[in-house]
């Protein structure tokens, strides 16, 4: 008998809760008996123009005519059908209740003759009400084993071609025999399947089979129900196994599981060419183990694999374990071609190795710790080695955050080290540029304090403008001076954007430019202009003089008729 499946979604058409007492008693009351006496016009009157109905193996929410068809058809199918209401909950604007459904299957059913068996189901369902009391909601549970038993007892399911490879399926390849060779038999070249992603091939499905196998070697598979029509077969069953081999980078629990799973098959020229699948793999994860201790210990497993291939050499096992979109973040300023802040993509990231490679000799790499916490590991270490252009030391601590996506890729790598160290090495000089960058991040955050600890006692800060146009413009000498700049520019202009670039480390020099965007604070008037800064340091690495030069007449119109 062909759609015994849409037959359970059928028998919950008319399942509506009976209300004895309370607010909606008489609005369920109605329907339920419209629909137990085939009225549906006067059924859906009670129904919301937006009613969304969720039933079991249905993906998608039936709406209003959906919904009315489906009554129809099971009003057709059971004559004779009735809901009896056994108990009743409600609340704000809902309500839960529990009942059972029976009626004999006299007549045909969407296309399929009558059986002529009785059934009698118990369900539970839950609807919500709009504010004009009609139903906007339904949810609907039952126990569809139980109903396709009693409709098909007696009535032996007839199998197609569909049915006989799968079958072959389960007992050959699933069952006791593993027979893995059956695969080759049984699937169409272009055989597409929901396992293990969605639109798998066959070459990607039979490699998950096999690491399935390898995983569970005494898996059993059990089917509880299976139907067939036209050239597709429906499965629902469980499969029994013990955990004795590696899953998705897991390690072994030895942990018994059951897992269980609905797919629908599709044959064409004797091979089966599709298989859509819904297995419970949540409750999978849940029986080997608390999901979040599983995913810790495997983002953790990736990380140290990553390392040990670092170790070697080996770039391209590296990048296999990021994502095609992977974000590298260096928290540190440039050296050289190093650390130049953020990298996307593989391709970036395999230039940051090959410059790494290029520069530095790594003679000793460790890991101390790692903390897992959702989808991030923390890996804090140290490593040491030798810059190749200068053979001076280099040492290091550093601590890396990396980030998982869902498929379990990185997709993001943050790492905080001395690269001030770094550089000294690299170049022989102190790290001017890296003040110069700590100095403006400092002053995004407001820590003028911060600022200060970069700067000579004398220090000279020139800023471009007209001081008569600009409250903050002119020379500034010595901290205490320098200290009323920065109290200026915080009570008179709002920044929007400030944006260091292009950044450049010659001798005892630094220069770089700044893109700022902002508004003056007592006319509410916009500015943007772009100022070519230049850093001069002493042989201790403090600055010594500050020059910010550019076209300001932005800023000056901003402030139009201000004086300092």
């Amino acid at each position: 008998m062909k759609n015994t499946l849409l037959l359970t979604v059928l028998l919950m058409a008319g399942t509506y809760c009976h209300s004895f007492a309370g607010k909606y008693a008489e609005v369920v009351r109605g329907f339920y008996t419209s629909i137990d006496a085939g009225d549906f016009d006067k059924a859906t009157a009670y129904l919301s123009a937006e009613v969304k109905a969720t039933l079991p193996f249905s993906p998608e929410p039936f709406d209003l005519n959906g919904y009315k068809a489906i009554g129809m058809s099971m009003k057709a199918g059971f004559p004779d059908m009735e809901h009896r209401i056994l108990e009743i909950t409600e609340g704000k604007g809902a309500c839960a209740f529990k009942a059972i459904f029976s009626g004999t299957n006299t007549a045909s059913l969407q296309g399929n003759p009558p059986t002529g068996n009785r059934v009698e189901t118990p369900f539970h369902g839950y609807l919500k009400f709009n504010k004009s009391g009609k139903i906007s909601e339904v949810n609907i549970l039952f126990d569809a084993g139980s109903f396709n038993a009693q409709l098909m007892k007696g009535i032996p399911p007839p199998q197609n071609k569909a049915a006989e490879l799968t079958n072959s399926f389960f007992n050959e390849v699933i069952g006791n025999k593993h027979q893995q060779g059956i695969l080759d038999k049984i699937l169409a070249p272009g055989f597409v399947s929901a396992f293990p992603a969605p639109n798998s091939t066959r070459s990607q499905f039979i490699d998950a089979i096999k690491g399935v196998l390898s995983a569970f070697p005494d898996i059993r598979s059990t089917i509880v129900h299976q139907y067939s029509e036209g050239n597709r077969v429906f499965s629902h069953g469980y499969w029994d196994a013990t955990n004795t081999g590696s899953f998705m980078g897991m390690p072994v629990t030895g942990k018994k599981v059951r897992v269980e799973f609905m797919d629908i098959w599709t044959e064409d020229g004797g091979k089966l060419v599709k298989n859509d699948v819904v297995m419970d793999i949540a409750g999978l994860m849940t029986q080997l183990g608390d999901p979040e201790v599983v995913m810790r210990e495997k983002n953790t497993a990736t990380v140290q694999n990553l390392y040990a291939a670092f170790g070697k050499g080996d770039v391209p096992t590296v990048l296999s374990y990021l994502s095609d979109d992977v974000v590298w973040t260096d928290a540190g300023t440039a050296v050289g071609n190093l650390h130049t802040g953020v990298r996307r993509g593989k391709a970036a990231v395999s230039d940051f190795f090959k410059e790494l490679n290029n520069s530095i000799a790594i003679e000793d790499f460790k890991v101390n710790d790692y903390i897992a916490s959702g989808n991030k590991v923390v890996a804090a270490g140290h490593y040491k080695g030798k810059a190749k252009s200068t053979a001076k030391q280099v040492s290091t601590d550093f601590t890396m955050i990396w980030e998982f996506d869902q498929a379990g890729k990185i997709s993001k790598h943050h790492i905080y080290l001395d690269t001030d160290n770094i550089a000294k090495a690299l170049t022989g000089v102190n790290n001017n540029l890296a003040v110069a960058r700590r100095a403006y991040e400092d002053f995004i955050s407001g820590n003028v304090d911060g600022i200060m600890a970069g700067l000579s006692e004398n220090i000279l800060w020139m800023h471009a403008g007209d001081a008569k146009k600009i409250p903050f413009a002119g020379t500034y000498q010595g901290k205490d001076q320098l200290l009323k700049f920065f109290q200026s520019v915080d009570s008179n202009v709002d920044i929007v954007s400030f944006e260091p670039y292009d950044f450049v480390q010659t001798g005892n020099t630094v220069t770089n430019k700044i893109k700022i965007v902002g508004k003056a604070m007592t006319t509410g008037s916009k500015y943007e202009h772009t100022l070519n800064v230049k850093w001069t340091f002493d042989s201790n690495g403090k600055v010594t003089r500050w020059e910010g030069t550019g076209d300001v007449s932005s800023l000056e119109s901003a402030f139009a008729g201000l004086s300092r």
